[in-house]
C-alpha cells in the first residue's frame, strides 16, 4: 500500500500499517491503515474503499506546525469535515479553505494533491469522503446544486458547491460517528458504509441547498453572526450563553435570532450546545482516562448527577455503561 502522503526524510518518521497499540481513536473498520511516528508526533490514516465512495478518517497529532501535502482522488466530488480543531487547506485552483471544527466543504476538484497546515501540540481529527459520479448522478435530480458537477464544459473545472464552508447540524454529526463508531464486524460494517455514506451526502446536500423557511429575512451579515454563534456554543461547550446576551451582541432581536438559527441547524441554541457537550463527554469516556466526575466539569456541569441525567436522556444509558477503548 503507497503512502498518500509524503513527509521530509529529516523528520525520520516511521511507516506502519496497522494501529498503534497506544491508540485509542476512533476506527473505520475493514479500513486500509497507514501510520507515520517519530519524534516529530503521530498521523494515522484509515481508508475504506469502495467503487462508489471512498471514505478517509485522519489523526494528527504533532510536536511541530507543519504543512503536509496529501493526494486526492481525482475527479470525484468530495467533503471534508473538521471533526476536532481547526483545519486550513490550500488546494490547487482553488485557494485557502479554512474550516472550523463542526465545519464541512464540499467541492468538485480535479487538483492530485492539497497541503493541510497543522498546528504544533493539537489534535486534529477531520472525515473525509469522496462520491462516485454514479452517487452524484442519483441525487442530481433532487439536488439543483449538484448541476453543474454534472456539467460536460465543467468536468475539469474545480469549484465549490455553495460557500466554502458550512456548518454541520447535529444530524450530520452524528450520521460521521456513526461511520467512525461502527458496532459491527468488517463485513457488516461495509453494508453499513453503504447506507451511511449516501445518508451523509444526501444531508449535506440538504444542508447547502437549504432554503430559509417564508417569512424569515435575515441579512447575509445575520446569517455570519448565526454561524458564529454556533462556533462559540461547539468550542465552548463548558459556558453557559443567555439568548439575551448573544443577541445583544449580534444586534439582532431575540425572536430573529432564535428563529434564524433552528433555521439553519434544526435544533435550538441550548439543544445544539447539549449535544455537542453529550458528544464531547462520549468521546472524552471513550478515548481517555478521565472520570465521569472530571468529565461533567469540563463539559460545563456543575454536578456530577445532573451530567449522570443528561446523559442517560441523551444515550439512553449511564456514563458508566461506556467501554472505554484499548
Amino acid at each position: 500500500m503507497e503512502p498518500e502522503f509524503n513527509l521530509p526524510e529529516h523528520w525520520a518518521f516511521k511507516l506502519a500499517y496497522t494501529l498503534p497499540q497506544e491508540y485509542r481513536g476512533r476506527v473505520l473498520r475493514g479500513a486500509k491503515v497507514i501510520t507515520a511516528t517519530g519524534e516529530s508526533g503521530s498521523i494515522i490514516i484509515q481508508t475504506f474503499e469502495h467503487p462508489l465512495f471512498t471514505i478517509r478518517f485522519k489523526f494528527i497529532e504533532l510536536f511541530r506546525s507543519i504543512k503536509i501535502p496529501f493526494s486526492h482522488n481525482k475527479g470525484r466530488l468530495v467533503s471534508f469535515l473538521a471533526i476536532k480543531n481547526n483545519i486550513h487547506y490550500k488546494i490547487s485552483g482553488l485557494g485557502l479553505l479554512k474550516l472550523s471544527a463542526g465545519q464541512f466543504s464540499l467541492l468538485h476538484c480535479k487538483a492530485k494533491s492539497f497541503v493541510a497546515s497543522y498546528e504544533k501540540n493539537i489534535i486534529y481529527h477531520s472525515l473525509e469522503i469522496n462520491w462516485s459520479p454514479e452517487i452524484v448522478k442519483e441525487n442530481a435530480p433532487f439536488f439543483q446544486l449538484l448541476e453543474p458537477v454534472l456539467d460536460p464544459h465543467r468536468v475539469n473545472k474545480h469549484f465549490f458547491l455553495g460557500n466554502r464552508a458550512h456548518t454541520a447540524n447535529n444530524k450530520i454529526i452524528d450520521v460521521a460517528n456513526e461511520i467512525l463508531k461502527s458496532p459491527y464486524d468488517e463485513a457488516n460494517s461495509a453494508l453499513m458504509f453503504q447506507h451511511k455514506a449516501r445518508e451523509y451526502f444526501f444531508l449535506i446536500c440538504v444542508a447547502i441547498g437549504r432554503i430559509p423557511a417564508a417569512g424569515l429575512h435575515l441579512t447575509d451579515e445575520e446569517w455570519k453572526k448565526i454561524e458564529a454563534i454556533a462556533e462559540r456554543l461547539r468550542n465552548q461547550p463548558d459556558k453557559k450563553f443567555p439568548i439575551a446576551g448573544l443577541a445583544a451582541e449580534s444586534q439582532m432581536n431575540t425572536t430573529k435570532l432564535k428563529d434564524g438559527f433552528k433555521d439553519k441547524f434544526d435544533s435550538g441554541m441550548f439543544e445544539y450546545q447539549m449535544a455537542w457537550r453529550m458528544k464531547e463527554a462520549m468521546r472524552l469516556l471513550e478515548e481517555t482516562t478521565m472520570n465521569p466526575k472530571e468529565i461533567s466539569a469540563k463539559i460545563g456541569y456543575k454536578g456530577l448527577s445532573s451530567f449522570i441525567t443528561k446523559f442517560r436522556e441523551y444515550y439512553g444509558y449511564p456514563p458508566g455503561k461506556v467501554i472505554r477503548k484499548k
